[in-house]
């Protein structure tokens, strides 16, 4: 299946070769952040210094925001614009290296905790529904076979190639076309409430205005019953950000100074707090070459599709969450680590579908994360380091995973962190998840810290 930024159809953009200016090919417009009054000393605050440069290579249709060697502080007390945001196309954050040197390379430092589910840098795009969504509500009148790149739909009047649309619905009529006779557990309770949620972004490659049909430029893996007059599943238009590099860049936090450990699900702090990086809404783009030193939350991608996260490495004290994608469709993880053994290690959770994670070196003893409320068609390959045993979240959201979960090529490393010396638990992962494809190719038992 593809996935990855254009969905593996061309290249990433080639790495910088010009530290001095960040510049990859004299192309490229480049927005230093120290003239626009960022100074890399650990001591001023910076965020609306950045801010301004990331809004001149907005007004300026794209660019590079270049950070150049030093240490870059965030967090004031009290100051509105304490996160960086990007809200165009066309915008690449590049740091000059990400070693802990400052002399050498570009630290992005958040001082202090921001309350209320914050990162430190977004990328979003928004929705933005059409006039005939808006009246009526465009929905898929024909059910969908696996595989299907074509949507019958009440309406294509508002769609032209190249828009994109939120595929959303809940229906109790889907568990049986998915889950057969399976019985489904009362303690499900996402499942049992809502029946099965579909939320995934796709666009559009072309229309057909009489037939009503609009082609997608990629697949819908899962089949999807639509019976006589139901109206369940919709589109919701939205406005995608594409080509948003991040890359040679170190992000650190002052969690690490904090005397206690992560404690799970204690409090908004625990598990929301010290948040490095959320892309939502976003196509095309990619993070690379960047260290994450001591964050709760490291890289989250969120209704966002056709995306590379490759190279970057989780290290330091152990938060809740490494790389995390949700809501999305046909991301790519590609060589990336976490020697910090985070809480939750990879993670495909709500609804997702055919994200990818190869190569992924875990921490001993980690597991690798199936989340839960029905990730499908994800592929684990060549991961390495940690445990299959204690994947997933909340008992609420099961089953972990829908069709079609291959893990392929995988090294089972020493015990699980809380203690567990299974290499697979057969009731967490054959009850909870659906049918997997799995290879487990070596097994090594001892202890964490052999």
């Amino acid at each position: 299946m593809g996935s990855g930024y254009r969905l593996q159809a061309e290249l990433l953009p080639p790495r910088a070769v010009d530290g001095a200016s960040g510049t990859a090919n004299r192309t490229e417009d480049v927005f230093n952040v120290v003239d626009f009054g960022a100074v890399g000393d650990g001591i001023k605050y910076c965020a609306k210094a950045v801010n301004k440069a990331i809004r001149a290579a907005k007004k300026n249709g794209g660019g590079v925001v270049y950070f150049p060697p030093g240490r870059y502080r965030f967090g004031q007390q009290g100051n509105t614009e304490s996160e960086l945001q990007i809200t165009s196309s066309n915008i690449t954050l590049r740091g000059a290296g990400n070693s802990a040197s400052a002399e050498t390379s570009s630290i992005l430092y958040l001082d202090h905790y921001i309350p209320g589910n914050k990162f430190l840098l977004y990328g979003h795009g928004h929705h933005h529904p059409g006039p005939v969504e808006e009246a009526a509500g465009v929905h898929v009148v024909a059910s969908v076979p696996a595989e299907a790149i074509k949507l019958h739909v009440s309406d294509v009047s508002d769609y032209s190639a190249g828009d994109c649309f939120r595929l959303h619905g809940n229906s109790k009529a889907w568990l049986t076309p998915w889950f057969g006779d399976i019985p489904l557990d009362p303690k499900w309770e996402d499942l049992s409430k809502q029946g099965i949620t579909f939320d995934q972004p796709h666009c559009v490659a072309h229309v057909n205005h009489e037939a009503s049909v609009l082609t997608l430029n990629s697949p819908i893996h899962t089949e999807i019953v639509i019976k006589k007059d139901q109206t369940s599943l919709k589109l919701l238009r939205i406005q995608m950000l594409s080509d948003i590099g991040i890359e040679m860049l170190r992000f650190e936090s002052g969690w690490k100074k904090e005397k206690k450990p992560l404690c799970h699900l204690c409090d908004d702090k625990n598990t929301l707090g010290w948040q490095a990086i959320l892309l939502t809404l976003v196509k095309d783009s990619y993070i690379r070459d960047c260290v994450f030193d001591s964050w709760i939350g490291s890289v989250k991608l969120e209704m966002s599709r056709a995306n590379t996260v490759s190279h970057n490495a989780v290290v330091g004290k152990p938060g809740h969450h490494c790389y995390r994608t949700l809501r999305s469709y046909g991301n790519l993880f590609l060589e990336n680590s976490d020697t910090a053994g985070t809480w939750h290690g990879p993670s495909f959770e709500m609804f997702d579908s055919g994200s990818v994670f190869l190569r992924h070196k875990l921490a001993r003893g980690q597991a690798v994360d199936a989340h839960g409320n029905l990730p499908t068609h994800t592929l684990v390959d060549g991961a390495s380091g940690g445990v299959l045993y204690g994947a997933g979240g909340n008992e609420m959201a099961f089953p972990n995973h829908a069709e079609k979960l291959t893990i392929w090529n995988f090294e089972h490393r020493a015990v699980d962190v809380r203690g567990k010396k299974y290499l697979l638990s057969c009731e967490r992962l054959f009850y909870f998840f659906d049918i997997p494809y799995l290879v487990v190719y070596e097994f090594t038992s001892g202890v964490i810290n052999s």
